[in-house]
C-alpha cells in the first residue's frame, strides 16, 4: 500500500469549503485568507475555522463574516495551547504582617 500526504490547502480550496462549512453566510476575502493562512494548509483546521465564522456570524446576526467581526479571536491553528500555572489563576491579596508574640509572654498571659 502506497501513501501519499495530503495536499496543502490554498485559498482556491477554501473558496470551495466555504459554502459547505459556512452555509447560510459570506465569507469576506480577507477573513477567508486570513483562515488559510493560520490553519497551515490544513483542510480540517480551515473547516473548523470557517465554522466558528459561521457560528460568530450568526450569532450576531449578521450575513458577512470579515476580520472585522472575528476580532481579536484565535484561529485554530493545531498548536496546543500554552502552559497555565494554577498560581496564575489565584487571587493575589495582601497579606496583613504577622504578629509574633514570644512564648514566655503567651504562657504569662494564659496564667492570668
Amino acid at each position: 500500500m502506497d501513501s501519499q500526504p495530503a495536499l496543502a490547502c490554498n485559498l482556491s480550496d477554501a473558496e470551495k469549503l466555504a459554502p459547505i462549512y459556512a452555509a447560510g453566510i459570506d465569507v469576506a476575502a480577507d477573513l477567508l485568507g486570513a483562515i488559510v493562512d493560520a490553519s497551515g494548509g490544513s483542510i480540517r483546521r480551515v473547516a473548523i475555522n470557517l465554522a466558528r465564522a459561521k457560528e460568530l456570524a450568526m450569532g450576531r446576526g449578521r450575513r458577512l463574516a470579515d476580520l472585522e467581526l472575528w476580532g481579536n479571536r484565535v484561529f485554530d491553528t493545531g498548536q496546543p495551547p500554552a502552559v497555565r500555572r494554577v498560581d496564575d489563576f489565584r487571587p493575589v491579596a495582601p497579606r496583613a504582617p504577622e504578629k509574633i508574640v514570644p512564648l514566655a509572654a503567651e504562657k504569662k498571659a494564659g496564667r492570668a
